[in-house]
């Protein structure tokens, strides 16, 4: 090899961004280039004929590495061909990682020669996977919903594994004081962490307090010299702790939760492996404290009132569960409040809630020490008295529960009045279950509802039959569903001029088992107060389409079926979504399905009805508004909403034509759909003067007796044939 291509192999083997060492058969080494021996601190020209034993013994860097290498050359020169491994050695302190190949290389003759070993410091790339892998570990502790103690544990573990030598704090930001206190760190002495406890929070505040202020990561290399720290420094420097890098805790909306710091002994700036992992665990300590957060705060919904703050009911059935085991007696006080719904419907739901939040607050005022006041919902107040033996103890509080409630409540300047009744039931007089209690209490409560308020009934067996089957009623509805006791009824929409069919109403009906029909005047409230009038109203959808898509199956002349939905309804569900998706679910063309809305609708949620009608309207279904006359909508709230058709309330219909004042009212009703381009249909129709009216008028539909009264599904076709033959005499 002539000198100038040696010159530049040498070049080429000391620049290299490789460690490079060659060694004889024998393992003393013959050549390193300059970087391992800057790494080991080896001097130039010292190593060579040496062994790594003997190198071992030599320099203190070399010395933990020393054997490894003996170990790994065997293993290469018996494999006889290159051999790749990692090794792994402590130096200074520090662990460090090689992806080490290690290159047997044979003369002419195919002896042994020389051994190559050519080494990468992988150290960083193997930190990143190890941080990797523990905030896998990390996650799934915080997924798994383990004690947030625990996971502090882990990840505080975890930074000062991979952090040599470092101590890791977790701090907790007190707003209120706007200081951080104390929150995990397993390695500081007790001395450090009481001395750092309720630390400020200002701009250049050491570094967890600059870190909180700033939301930004704090890098102190120095604390002896940084000025930020001049008022605390001499903390840390006791313990030996010379740098500390600090990084706020925030939430996923930028809360400030806190701070995650590292102390080193060392002076020195992180390596961008830590300054991951500060950025990784801070992240996972705010995800951990987050959810921590978020399942306390489910804990405390799951049982409690969101509005009033009050317990709730289910709160409430464990408290009396434990009174019951230990055979403790104590009443229940079940309040409804009277005339709040007027309030609710004519001033909003903001201002029932604040009147809802006065009442709790009276009420949890004006109870004995340890009783508990919880919201049932709606306007509904459950109340649990101990140590209540006798009826006159519970009656006195309900009593003065009922003076403080008629009390005036200002909001805005202006002055709402609500009144209350109670029922009340006692253990163990009155069952022996929170249930059967609760219940008892609010059967008596029914039982004097209609007294015009502040009205007290303690339970007794001879409580009124109709209260206890209201209630009773209101806990079938449900069942009556499954068990098939619905079903529904039509009536015919007609063509007054032509007396031909134009579509159909669907009527809920319920055939109770053992009381039998029961009017939907009875169970519709009954539902709406429940709150079951989300299913039985998808329910009715449902059986309708079933319906319709039968008959359009058999060629019945292809109707559209008025559903009436209620306002409930409308503010708790997507309605124009649910009708699009059961039409789909039939494969059922969107006229197929009417919706009709009773006029007082239109007064309450305004933004939200109008914007459900205006998409029912979007995808082709029609929107009646149902009873007009009886809700006093005005003209804007007709103009605003649009519908299709205004269905004019039987109420007016029973006395035409001889009732001057509601022949009038029928007449400009008639006259405004007219000029609101909206069609017009008369309900309640049972003489023929009624519909000669109406036609003279200019009422195009009608339903009523006179043309037929609501019929089962199975009589419609027949029905259907005999109507549309029928002639006006």
């Amino acid at each position: 090899m002539s000198n100038q291509k040696f010159d530049l192999l040498e070049k080429v083997f000391h620049t290299s961004n490789d460690y490079l060492i060659v060694k004889d058969v024998n393992g003393r080494w013959i050549e390193a280039n300059k970087k391992t021996l800057q790494l080991f601190d080896i001097e130039e020209g010292a190593y060579k004929g040496k062994t790594d034993e003997q190198l071992a013994q030599k320099y203190k860097k070399f010395e933990n590495y020393g054997p490894i290498c003996v170990h790994s050359d065997n293993q290469a020169w018996v494999s006889k061909t290159e051999f790749q491994l990692k090794e792994s050695f402590r130096m200074d302190g520090n662990d460090y990682t090689f992806h080490v190949r290690k290159i047997p290389l044979y003369d002419e003759n195919g002896y042994a020669d020389s051994l190559v070993v050519v080494g990468r410091n992988i150290t960083e790339q193997e930190k990143y996977q190890a941080i990797s892998d523990k905030q896998y570990k990390a996650l799934q502790m915080i997924a798994s919903g383990e004690p947030l103690i625990d996971v502090f544990r882990n990840i505080v573990n975890a930074v000062e594994v991979l952090s040599s030598n470092s101590i890791c704090s977790i701090m907790f930001y007190e707003e209120s004081e706007n200081w951080l206190r104390n929150g995990y760190s397993h390695s500081f002495p007790d001395g450090f962490l009481k001395k750092i406890d309720r630390f400020p929070v200002g701009l250049n505040y050491a570094s967890c307090g600059h870190a909180a202020f700033t939301k930004e990561i704090a890098i102190v290399s120095d604390i002896e010299t940084d000025p930020s720290w001049s008022n605390w420094k001499t903390i840390p420097l006791s313990y030996q702790l010379h740098s500390c890098w600090s990084i706020p805790i925030l939430s996923s909306k930028g809360e400030l939760f806190g701070t995650f710091a590292i102390y080193h002994p060392e002076v020195r700036k992180p390596k961008s492996y830590e300054i991951e992992l500060l950025k990784v665990f801070s992240y996972l300590t705010g995800l951990a404290i987050e959810r921590d957060n978020q399942v306390k705060e489910i804990q405390y919904l799951a049982s409690h009132d969101t509005l009033t703050n009050l317990p709730n009911i289910r709160f409430l059935k464990d408290v009396i569960d434990r009174l019951i085991s230990r055979q403790d007696e104590f009443a229940i006080l079940f309040i409804d409040l009277d005339r709040f719904k007027p309030i609710n419907d004519t001033f909003g739901h903001a201002v029932g809630d604040q009147v809802l939040s006065e009442v709790a607050r009276r009420i949890n005022s004006n109870i004995p020490k340890k009783g508990i006041v919880t919201r049932m919902g709606g306007d509904e107040f459950v109340i649990l008295l101990r140590k209540m033996k006798i009826e006159k103890q519970p009656k006195a509080v309900a009593e003065k529960i009922l003076q403080e409630i008629k009390e005036p409540i200002i909001i805005n300047d202006r002055e709402f009045y609500v009144s209350a009744s109670i029922g009340i039931s006692m253990y163990p007089f009155h069952g022996h279950t929170g249930d059967i209690l609760i219940r008892n209490a609010d059967v008596a409560m029914y039982s004097v509802k209609g007294e015009d308020g502040q009205s007290i009934q303690m339970f007794n067996d001879s409580l009124t039959e109709h209260g206890t089957e209201l209630f009773m009623l209101q806990g079938e509805l449900r069942e009556a569903i499954k068990q098939e006791q619905f079903f529904i009824q039509y009536q015919p929409k007609i063509q007054l001029a032509t007396g031909k069919f134009t579509g159909l109403e669907a009527l809920i009906r319920w055939k109770h088992p053992l009381k039998g029909n029961i009017s939907p005047d009875t169970f519709i409230p009954l539902a709406e107060e429940s709150g079951f009038i989300d299913a039985l109203g998808e329910w009715v959808l449902r059986e309708v389409c079933l319906q319709v898509k039968k008959w359009r199956e058999t060629n019945l002349a292809h109707l559209p079926v008025a559903v009436n939905v209620s306002v409930r309804q409308f503010v708790l569900n997507d309605i124009p979504s649910l009708v699009e998706d059961i039409l789909a679910e039939y494969d059922l063309p969107s006229e197929s399905i009417e919706i009709e809305i009773t006029e007082s609708v239109l007064s309450k949620h305004e933004y939200l009805i109008q914007n459900a009608v205006s998409k029912l309207q979007e995808i082709g279904v029609k929107v009646s508004i149902d009873d007009f006359g009886t809700g006093y909508a005005s003209m804007t709230y007709l103009k605003q909403f649009r519908a299709n058709k205004i269905k004019i309330d039987r109420s007016f219909i029973s006395s035409l034509p001889h009732d001057v004042n509601e022949a009038a009212i029928v007449s400009a009703v008639i006259t405004l759909a007219r000029d609101l381009h909206m069609d017009v249909i008369a309900e309640g129709i049972e003489t023929k003067e009624q519909l000669d009216f109406l036609l003279e008028k200019g009422c195009s539909e009608g339903q009523g007796y006179y043309f037929s009264r609501p019929v089962s599904s199975n009589e419609i076709e027949e029905l259907v044939e005999r109507v549309n033959k029928l002639k006006r005499e």
